[in-house]
């Protein structure tokens, strides 16, 4: 049993509440039936029976819920409260970490189905976007956070970096050394299409011939330093096909 509050103590009540919770030096009098409905552990915590003065009946003997802080059960309770009008009620970036983790900590999961699909409209640094991806299994953030760092030198990394990304840190340090070398070993010379491809219908040998000669000039001249480029992020993409590659 929890230990006696001080009278005085703040209380939050919920018109109709039937069950009292301490969260810190707060106690919360809310309806069972509505945090069962978005909680796996709530609903499986309140079908225990109990006793009379059992813990979350009265003031006296509150239901106390250890390692959560009272503002960050504020913010989770504000979800559940607007959880029928989501899109009347603006959550922070903050808030919505917060209703995640405790929808996670509570069993929820429209409540972490609400926190994944706000926090996707923010722009979360590649590491935070990778770590959560990771944890909730969200396999868009993981794939955008590792595209995220496969554009960032290796260099550009923290120790902190690498300590949180851990083997994943491996996997991206050794896939930009692939892609360096075939980067480098691709501004080298063109690939050749005149074995690998051959002639179209009614194209004549002279015909593919020249066809070579203009991929083999239009790469030297173009594409190397385009692939060799300091700054990675300028690297153009062609979208549509260039002049010299026009039959």
């Amino acid at each position: 049993m929890p230990a006696r509050l001080p009278k005085g103590t703040p209380h939050i009540i919920l018109e109709g509440g039937d069950l009292v919770l301490q969260v810190e030096n707060t106690l919360y009098r809310l309806l069972r039936s509505h945090l069962a409905l978005h909680s796996v552990t709530f609903k499986s915590v309140l079908g225990i029976p109990g006793g009379e003065g059992s813990d979350g009946q009265s003031d006296e003997s509150p239901l106390e819920l250890f390692q959560v802080k009272e503002s960050d059960f504020n913010w989770w309770l504000d979800w559940i409260f607007h959880s029928s009008a989501t899109q009347l009620y603006n959550f922070s970036e903050q808030q919505l970490y917060v209703i995640l983790q405790l929808s996670d900590k509570f069993q929820s999961e429209d409540g972490i189905k609400f926190a994944i699909d706000h926090l996707a409209l923010h722009d979360m640094p590649p590491l935070l976007r990778m770590s959560l991806g990771i944890k909730y299994r969200v396999q868009e953030w993981v794939r955008t956070a590792a595209n995220q760092f496969m554009r960032q030198p290796v260099g550009s990394l923290s120790v902190e970096d690498f300590r949180q990304l851990g083997d994943i840190a491996h996997i991206i340090y050794r896939r930009h050394d692939e892609l360096e070398d075939r980067r480098k070993s691709a501004s080298l010379g063109p690939p050749s299409f005149r074995t690998s491809i051959g002639p179209a219908s009614g194209c004549t040998p002279e015909a593919h011939t020249s066809c070579h000669n203009a991929w083999g000039s239009f790469w030297t001249r173009q594409v190397p330093k385009l692939l060799l480029h300091p700054d990675k992020a300028q690297v153009k993409v062609f979208d549509t096909v260039p002049m010299h590659l026009r039959l």
